[in-house]
């Protein structure tokens, strides 16, 4: 679990640009980038969001619901900077994920007041 630190977090913003306040959902969605590789399951892999500075979330990837990693509110003109780490976790000998790769995208879904 000491990888995290080491980890190249992937990083965005959501920016709430209407004149009114929204709720949002940040989801992880996985794709295979190409069909020679098999994707790796996501319960070999932790993760870490941060959200303005500071971490908001650490859990396993397979404990994700529905792909949402997150629900938040946002007010009219301001935004949240959010990093996120995934690594892998459990016996780095196992061939459980040999070989596999684990390619995700992040997406945000606006949810109606």
């Amino acid at each position: 679990d000491n990888m995290s630190g080491n980890i190249q977090p992937y990083k965005f913003k959501i920016k709430n640009n209407g004149k009114t306040t929204a709720t949002y959902q940040l989801l992880i969605e996985d794709f295979v980038s190409d069909k020679t590789t098999d994707l790796l399951s996501r319960k070999f892999l932790n993760y870490e969001l941060i959200m303005n500075g500071m971490s908001i979330k650490k859990d396993n990837l397979g404990n994700v619901k529905n792909n949402i990693i997150d629900t938040k509110t946002l007010s009219s003109n301001s935004e949240n900077t959010y990093e996120l780490r995934i690594w892998v976790t459990g016996d780095y000998n196992s061939s459980e994920w040999m070989g596999k790769t684990y390619n995700y995208k992040v997406s945000v879904n606006p949810i109606a007041n």
